[in-house]
């Protein structure tokens, strides 16, 4: 069972990541757009291998439970905060 939730969760983790690219790409300018994709691919790809050894990290002293749950909660706050301040409505707006 848990392979097919992995499974799943990678579907949906290459679908999230090709939206984000053409979203990033739709929102700049095409005189920079090469520049903010560096910056952005630079900023998912090159913080990752440190997000993932913290979250090691997390997991060994807490556990797995506690700590997938904190993050979750950090996404959905961040989540909140922009459906709060309006940022989502800029996406739209273009």
């Amino acid at each position: 069972m848990g392979f097919i939730g992995l499974g799943l969760i990678g579907c949906m983790h290459l679908g999230l990541a090709s939206n984000l690219n053409s979203t990033v790409q739709l929102q700049v300018d095409d005189s920079i757009r090469g520049r903010v994709m560096a910056i952005y691919l630079m900023g998912v790809l090159g913080v990752s291998p440190f997000a993932n050894l913290a979250m090691g990290a997390a997991i060994a002293l807490f556990g797995p439970r506690p700590v997938v749950a904190f993050a979750g909660l950090v996404v959905l706050s961040g989540g909140v905060f922009l459906h709060l301040t309006g940022r989502f409505r800029l996406l739209d707006a273009s």
